[in-house]
């Protein structure tokens, strides 16, 4: 994975995070937030979200929705989300 890749992942991310609802993006932490905006101050990519459309219905890169993954599975998800989402992996994992 190329580091403009990263960078611009970062940057779609920050994008998506600044229209969630604040208890959500609170739950994150401030050190992982500061390190998305110092990824992304290195992003050669301009973002541009349609909020009437889905978040599956968006053009954002692959990375960026494993790292919008994560931070869920991380900081947001409760422990009967995170059973659910580990069996979806799993079940990925096999096909």
């Amino acid at each position: 994975m190329e580091q403009t890749e990263i960078y611009n992942a970062a940057q779609e991310v920050l994008c998506i995070l600044e229209y969630l609802d604040p208890e959500i993006t609170m739950k994150i932490p401030e050190n992982f937030i500061l390190k998305l905006k110092d990824l992304a101050s290195k992003a050669t990519i301009i973002v541009k979200l349609d909020f009437n459309k889905d978040l599956s219905e968006q053009n954002i890169s692959e990375t960026a929705k494993d790292l919008l993954a994560l931070i869920y599975y991380s900081y947001i998800a409760t422990d009967d989300e995170k059973e659910e989402l580990k069996e979806h992996w799993n079940e990925n994992g096999l096909k």
